[in-house]
C-alpha cells in the first residue's frame, strides 16, 4: 500500500537519520492542517521529492515541498503561513524556506500545472494526521516541465517504480503542452512510460 510505503520510508534511518515516526513531518502536516482549518489556506498537497517517495523507494533529500491553494486578489501573501510556523516555534528561515527540524519546507503557490495537480491530489494519512499528495502522473509531468537533473531522477524513479496511468500522463502532457519535453526525454532515455 502506498501509504505504508511512505511511512516506512520516513521511518528509514538510512535517509538523513529519521526517527521512528518523523516528528518534523508530523509538525508540518499538523500546522498546515491548522492553516487549512482556520482559512489561511484553502488546501495543500505534498509534492516534490517527498511527494515522489509516496510512490517510489526512498532517496536522499531534505527538501519538503508543499503546494498550496490560497485566496488571492493579485499578490499572493504567504506571511500568514510563515506566522503559523513561527507561533509553533519554527523561527529559522532561509529566504522563503522554513526550517522544520532537519526539513527545508518550501511552500509553493503554484502555476496552472501545480494548481491542477492540487485539485487532483490524493488523500493520505501519516501517523493519524491527514494530508494530500499529488498523483504520480502529475508528479511525473511536473518533473517533466521543470526538467532539471534532479527532476530527471524523479522521472526515472516514477517510470521504474510507480504505477503510472499512461492515458492520464498523455492527457496532462497534452493539456499543458509538454509534448516536446516528453519527446526529448524519450529520445534520450527511451520510452520509459510507454507514453507515445
Amino acid at each position: 500500500m502506498v501509504e505504508d510505503r511512505f511511512i516506512q520510508q520516513l521511518m528509514a534511518e538510512t535517509i538523513a537519520g529519521y526517527s521512528a515516526v518523523d516528528p518534523d513531518v508530523k509538525a508540518i502536516f499538523a500546522i498546515l492542517n491548522e492553516c487549512k482549518n482556520s482559512g489561511i489556506i484553502e488546501d495543500y498537497a505534498l509534492c516534490g521529492s517527498f511527494g515522489v517517495m509516496n510512490y517510489t523507494e526512498a532517496f536522499a533529500t531534505k527538501d519538503f515541498d508543499v503546494c498550496i491553494a490560497i485566496k488571492s486578489h493579485g499578490i499572493i501573501d504567504l506571511s500568514p503561513i510563515y506566522s503559523a510556523f513561527r507561533q509553533k516555534g519554527y523561527n529559522t528561515f532561509e529566504e522563503q524556506t522554513i526550517i522544520v527540524g532537519n526539513k527545508k519546507l518550501d511552500v509553493l503557490a503554484g502555476d496552472e500545472l501545480h494548481n491542477a495537480a492540487l485539485r487532483h491530489a490524493l488523500p493520505r494519512e501519516f501517523d493519524g494526521i491527514p494530508y494530500k499528495v499529488f498523483s504520480p502522473e502529475y508528479l511525473y509531468c511536473i518533473a517533466l516541465s521543470v526538467y532539471r537533473i534532479s527532476d530527471q531522477l524523479k522521472l526515472q524513479k516514477l517510470a521504474d517504480e510507480a504505477s503510472l496511468d499512461e492515458k492520464e500522463i498523455q492527457r496532462i502532457v497534452k493539456e499543458f503542452n509538454l509534448g516536446d519535453k516528453l519527446r526529448d526525454w524519450q529520445s534520450r532515455f527511451g520510452n520509459t512510460t510507454g507514453v507515445r
